[in-house]
């Protein structure tokens, strides 16, 4: 799950270090979080930075959008080519696809919760600057799980890692420096600490090992986009059109079971890595 090598030659190495891009983007405004009602909370990189960590409170900038105010910073990094073209094939909806992409910048001591990433997705995390710390459970029956995760933003990290460990599921412990790549796979619980102040980008993907089941929530959430992407798969990658068509019927148990669990996380899209 940690890759290393993957982000050397990024302008991003150097130029996404806090001091610098509060100077340089740190009077434009950034997503952090929603209020009460739902409806965006924007701040400016520069007020994020300003408050105590202590003061600033839960909500990290997580900003899928931010390259409409910061276009520059799309310069700064490269997808892996592990995670590009036929391994990231939700690309085929160009502007239609969901939010995929992720600019962060958390405070020392914020944390996102235990949650698994929408729409069936995986992940990757690169971290540019600080240090943080990722907790991965690995369910013997991830989709089951779901449910478990999703109760546990209101119990202990710590209760949450003993109940796994009692009932022999996996989990592992991350430690994630600059330069480091976490990959998460499709519907692994997570949660992640900032150990330091620190910035990151983050991209979710989906490639041929969770095609199906990402695709099964697609057609339940987008039911549009869905027939999109299967109109551009049967005419770009047919091999993998008819995937969808051969296992999807018979796979659609799975996500039924797991659809209202996931459609909850889907629901908070916005605000967790």
């Amino acid at each position: 799950m940690l890759r290393r090598g993957l982000t050397e030659g990024w302008r991003g190495r150097k130029r996404w270090r806090l001091r610098e891009l509060v100077e340089e983007v740190g009077d434009r405004l950034f997503l952090q979080g929603h209020d009460e009602e739902g409806a965006p909370a924007l701040t400016t990189l520069r007020d994020f930075m300003r408050e105590s960590p202590d003061r600033v409170g839960e909500a990290q900038i997580f900003d899928p959008a931010f390259e409409e105010d910061c276009p520059e910073l799309l310069l700064d990094f490269d997808v892996p080519p592990d995670f590009a073209g036929r391994n990231d094939l939700f690309h085929l909806l160009g502007p239609q696809r969901p939010d995929f992409r992720w600019f962060l910048v958390g405070r020392a001591g914020q944390q996102t919760p235990w949650h698994v990433d929408p729409l069936g997705t995986s992940a990757w995390h690169a971290l540019m600057e600080g240090e943080k710390r990722w907790r991965v459970l690995e369910p013997k029956d991830l989709h089951a799980w779901q449910e478990r995760v999703f109760e546990a933003k209101e119990m202990s990290s710590r209760r949450l890692v003993d109940e796994a460990k009692q009932q022999g599921h996996g989990w592992i412990e991350i430690l994630q420096r600059p330069g480091d790549v976490v990959v998460i796979p499709s519907s692994y619980p997570h949660e992640v600490t900032n150990l330091q102040d620190s910035v990151a980008i983050t991209q979710n993907f989906v490639n041929e090992s969770n095609l199906v089941y990402a695709y099964r929530f697609l057609k339940r959430a987008c039911p549009d986009k869905a027939a999109r992407f299967q109109e551009l798969l049967q005419q770009h990658m047919p091999d993998l059109s008819t995937l969808i068509q051969e296992r999807g019927f018979r796979d659609s148990s799975m996500v039924t079971a797991g659809g209202k669990r996931q459609e909850r996380e889907n629901s908070h899209l916005k605000e967790y890595t």
